[in-house]
C-alpha cells in the first residue's frame, strides 16, 4: 500500500481517491525514552528488545521499526539473481557407490495450509537440493505419502528424515510409521528450559 502512494501520485489520481502513505517510525513514539509505556505505545523496553532480537541493522529493524521501506518484497527472501545462478550450476554426475549418495537426507517443514503457509519437503546431500515437494494443499497424510515416495526415489535411510514435532507436527510421526518411516527423526525448532539440546541433537545427528 505505501508503494501504491507513489504509484497513484504518478498517476495524477485525485487525493481524495488515492493512497497518501505516511512513514512513522517507532523511535518516534513520544514514549520511546520511557521504560515502560503506560498505554502500550513502543517504548525503551520494547525497542531495546528487537534491537537485541533482530540486529539494528537488520531489514527487520529497518522497516518495522525506522519505517524504511524494504529493496524486496516480504515474499522475496532470496534474491532472483540468487537463485537463477543456483539452478544454473549443474551436479556432476557421480557413480552409484559415491560416498557422497550417503549424506542425502529429507527435511520436511510442514504448513498450516493457511494462505501462502505451504507444507515443504525438500531432498539434498551434501553437495545441495536434490528434489523438492512443496504446496499448500498438502494435508498430513499427503505430506507422509510424499515423503515416502521421495525416499523410494533418493534411497534415504528414514533415520536421515526430519520433520517439525510442533503444532501440526504432533501426529505426523503416525503417518511417517504407517508407511515404514519409523525411525524419522521430529525436533523442535526452539529450545525450551526441558530439554534444551532437542534441537542441537538433530542438527549433529545431520551434519554429513
Amino acid at each position: 500500500m505505501i508503494r501504491q502512494a507513489d504509484q497513484d501520485r504518478a498517476d495524477q489520481i485525485p487525493q481524495h481517491r488515492a493512497v497518501c502513505a505516511i512513514q512513522v517510525p517507532s523511535t518516534d513514539s513520544p514514549h520511546a525514552d520511557l521504560e515502560e509505556s503506560p498505554f502500550g505505545l513502543a517504548d525503551r523496553a520494547r525497542l531495546d528488545a528487537c534491537y537485541r532480537r533482530y540486529g539494528r541493522d537488520s531489514l527487520w529493524v529497518r522497516s518495522h521499526i525506522r519505517a524504511g521501506l524494504p529493496d524486496l518484497s516480504s515474499d522475496q527472501l532470496i534474491p532472483e539473481s540468487w537463485l537463477d545462478y543456483a539452478t544454473a550450476v549443474q551436479r556432476p554426475n557421480l557413480p552409484p557407490t559415491h560416498p557422497i549418495h550417503r549424506t542425502r537426507r529429507i527435511a520436511i517443514d510442514l504448513g498450516e495450509g493457511v494462505g501462502r503457509d505451504s507444507t515443504s519437503i525438500l531432498v539434498r546431500d551434501a553437495d545441495g537440493i536434490i528434489d523438492l515437494i512443496a504446496g499448500n494443499s498438502l494435508c498430513l497424510a499427503d505430506a507422509a505419502e510424499e515423503t515416502a515416495r521421495l525416499d523410494r526415489i533418493w534411497a534415504v535411510d528414514d533415520s536421515r528424515i526430519s520433520y517439525d514435532k510442533l503444532g501440526i507436527g504432533r501426529d505426523f510421526r503416525n503417518h511417517l510409521v504407517r508407511r515404514g518411516l519409523g525411525n524419522a527423526i521430529g525436533y523442535a525448532g526452539s529450545r525450551r528450559p526441558q530439554d534444551p539440546n532437542r534441537f542441537l541433537t538433530v542438527i549433529r545427528r545431520f551434519l554429513p
